[in-house]
């Protein structure tokens, strides 16, 4: 995983949480945005967690 990535995982995330909330609005349903994660170091070391859990209702 580099850097990059794992920026991109959290970019990802907060777009997920973004859209989920607007189409929440539309529709007058709550909608969850969750993940599981490995834990292995080398996939994780990049990754935001703080960042990413601010836009998850559910992170594993």
């Amino acid at each position: 995983l580099t850097p990059e990535q794992g920026a991109g995982f959290a970019d990802l995330m907060k777009d997920l949480k973004i859209g989920l909330d607007h189409l929440g609005q539309q529709t007058s349903r709550q909608y969850i945005n969750s993940a599981a994660v490995n834990t292995v170091d080398y996939l994780t070391k990049f990754v935001d967690y703080n960042q990413v859990s601010s836009y998850t209702d559910l992170l594993f």
